[in-house]
């Protein structure tokens, strides 16, 4: 056999090896087994926490769904942010129910976004049956992969989201807006092909974020937008991913440019 041929049969092995490695890391979050709506409730409803504001309700209600670290001290400074802006927030957890290793949703290993989505129903189900909040004011905050869930919910609207065998509602009624922070927009991500809600959507993106690149989500946000969809987005060019948050493992923080993303979404939830 000639080097050339032997060259060329070493890459054949190689990409072979390859491969076989990338469905074995991958399998588990393409083949997931379907779940009827129950229970995925049982799952998430037990561990939602509910920061509320003062005064007499109904509240209008903001849905916050974590990052792939799961729910940090950082999420909860979030949602005591937004009740003292008048808004109840419900922190859905989508890991303790699940029993989940984090560093494997990080990882793209299990729990892809448009699986997830089915928790975003199930927040919305508790919200609907709970006379503390108002329905008819409701509104959905991700933040990295739970950015990449709230957009793939929207995506869905009136759908079942992928692996989720019922629901007793798959539609977004009640949700005014979407903010999505520093979401990943990548190949995988449904969404991507666009949606039919007519629905406000808000993508908070940062130009050095390493981890869920800014450019695949302002391509989505341009198409829609081009299309008549009333989605909005902002680059923030000197952030990196995480940057409203202390994580350690993020070390993205930059208080000035969360300050200013604060106060955008802020007025987007209050003109809704």
């Amino acid at each position: 056999m000639s080097v050339t041929k032997r060259w060329i049969t070493l890459l054949f092995v190689i990409v072979l090896l390859l491969s076989g490695v990338g469905y074995l890391r991958f399998n588990e979050a393409w083949n997931i087994t379907p779940l009827n709506f129950a229970a995925v409730r049982n799952q998430v409803v037990p561990h939602i926490q509910v920061v509320l504001p003062g005064g007499e309700g109904p509240h209008p209600a903001v849905l916050m769904f974590h990052g792939c670290g799961g729910v940090k001290p950082a999420l909860l400074t979030r949602a005591h942010e937004f009740a003292d802006r008048g808004y109840a927030a419900v922190v859905v957890d989508s890991f303790k129910g699940r029993d989940i290793d984090w560093q494997r949703v990080c990882d793209g290993e299990i729990l892809y976004g448009d699986q997830r989505a089915a928790d975003v129903l199930v927040g919305l189900d508790f919200v609907r049956r709970d006379s503390r909040f108002d329905a008819s004011r409701l509104f959905l905050a991700g933040y990295s992969h739970g950015g990449w869930t709230v957009l793939e919910s929207v995506f869905y609207n009136g759908e079942l989201p992928r692996g989720l065998l019922d629901a007793p509602d798959t539609s977004l009624d009640g949700v005014r807006g979407v903010v999505a922070w520093y979401p990943y927009c990548g190949v995988v991500a449904r969404f991507r092909g666009g949606w039919q809600a007519q629905l406000p959507v808000l993508m908070l993106l940062a130009g050095e974020d390493q981890i869920t690149p800014a450019e695949p989500c302002v391509d989505v946000a341009r198409s829609m937008a081009s299309g008549g969809q009333p989605v909005d987005w902002r680059v923030f060019e000197d952030a990196a991913h995480g940057f409203d948050t202390t994580h350690d493992w993020v070390r993205g923080y930059d208080a000035e440019i969360h300050a200013e993303a604060r106060a955008i979404q802020n007025e987007f939830f209050d003109a809704l």
